[in-house]
């Protein structure tokens, strides 16, 4: 995984991909992360397509992160 994670963003850096939804959304879902929500997808839409980072919370009764 690190390695796919790695050759997209150095393409993305390097200006031959454009990251999409789609991508996000598979990336995410690779990382089991969670899907968008509404806000983050309203913000970079705001944005003009541009990603601003995104912090990740972990609601405190997900045991699943909890150790």
């Amino acid at each position: 995984m690190k390695r796919t994670l790695d050759a997209y963003g150095v393409g993305v850096r390097a200006g031959s991909i454009t990251p999409t939804e789609k991508d996000e959304e598979y990336f995410r879902s690779l990382a089991k992360f969670p899907a968008m929500g509404d806000a983050v997808i309203a913000a970079w839409k705001a944005d003009g397509g541009f990603r601003r980072p995104i912090t990740l919370a972990v609601p405190l009764d997900n045991t699943d992160f909890a150790q």
